[in-house]
């Protein structure tokens, strides 16, 4: 009979382990996921680096292109501007890959970097005060409001 009870746990302990496991490579796989939530496109840094010059900006459910200005969107879904007193988001794009001085000039003007979106553009949250000075930063080809529609 103790033979019996000590082969069931046992095996019990072996399931425990086994569901553990499971669980933390699943909550590791949703980890790493994160990025294609946001943009759609899973994006490594070779990515980023070996990225070609680019005036497209590829969100997650619309593409558009930042060589025809602000995308077309009906005036009842879209934000014009910000009030003075609210931290806006803005999509700011670079005639090239994103890189670390690029990033650093940003959060030096002011702007917080919330992330990477194809192509070649950062999504930054920062102070109408503070927006001329990011946007005529070297290399940047095109900002715009990140748009909730």
């Amino acid at each position: 009979m103790n033979s019996n009870r000590s082969k069931i746990r046992v095996v019990s302990m072996a399931v425990t382990i086994i569901v553990a496991l499971s669980m933390i490579v699943s909550a590791f796989a949703m980890v790493i996921s994160v990025p294609s939530v946001v943009t759609g496109t899973d994006v490594s840094n070779e990515q980023i680096d070996a990225a070609p010059p680019s005036t497209m900006i590829r969100l997650k459910n619309a593409n558009f292109n930042t060589a025809n200005g602000n995308p077309d969107l009906p005036s009842t879904l879209a934000i014009s501007s910000y009030p003075d007193h609210i931290r806006g988001t803005y999509i700011v794009q670079k005639e090239g890959p994103i890189t670390e001085e690029w990033k650093a000039e940003i959060t030096k003007a002011g702007g917080e970097i919330l992330g990477y979106i194809p192509d070649n553009a950062l999504l930054v949250r920062m102070e109408n005060s503070v927006k001329d000075n990011v946007n005529s930063g070297r290399g940047n080809q095109w900002m715009g409001i990140y748009q909730p529609a």
